[in-house]
């Protein structure tokens, strides 16, 4: 992890700094991997409620690569005052078919936000497998940029009004 932490640093510092970047395919890489790592990290903050299942806790650690069906986006905010401070917010969801009466809803996908000085990003996963595409839909017509799956060429990291950044994060029910 270390590794990876020390490789990340030059990369996000610039976004950080509210700079325009370009991140080419294997940078997209790395971040996606720092935040997936990060989000699986925080989902295990409350073992009764992880929606992180060990098949992508696995697939994680051995292949240091987050899971395909993962989405993980990135974004620069405009330094709003919401956004701007350091933060994590992490929510999981039960995203399928209504279960039978008196059984339990387990959650099983899951939407990490991690946003430092003018960098956001948003990690989304799991065995709701319509709640990622539906988030990364919406992301996509609110400005955000997918990192992962990696793009074959290089992304521009796209500058997304506070709002929105708001709007996407705030409004999480209306995917799941």
């Amino acid at each position: 992890m270390k590794a990876i932490e020390d490789a990340v640093i030059p990369v996000l510092g610039p976004i950080v700094q509210g700079e325009s970047v370009k991140l080419s395919p294997d940078q997209q890489k790395l971040v996606a991997t720092w935040a997936a790592i990060r989000a699986a990290v925080y989902d295990r903050d409350d073992k009764k409620v992880s929606a992180v299942t060990q098949l992508d806790r696995d697939h994680l650690f051995h292949s240091r690569f987050p899971p395909e069906s993962w989405l993980i986006w990135i974004a620069r905010n405009d330094g709003g005052k919401l956004w701007s401070p350091s933060r994590y917010w992490h929510e999981i969801a039960y995203v399928g078919p209504r279960p039978k009466a008196g059984q339990p809803l387990q959650a099983n996908c899951h939407l990490s936000v991690m946003s430092a000085g003018r960098l956001s990003i948003w990690v989304a996963g799991g065995e709701g497998h319509q709640f990622a595409p539906a988030l990364g839909a919406r992301l996509k017509t609110l400005g955000g940029t997918q990192i992962w799956p990696a793009a074959r060429t290089s992304v521009d990291v796209a500058l997304v009004d506070d709002e929105v950044l708001t709007d996407i994060t705030l409004n999480f029910a209306i995917v799941r």
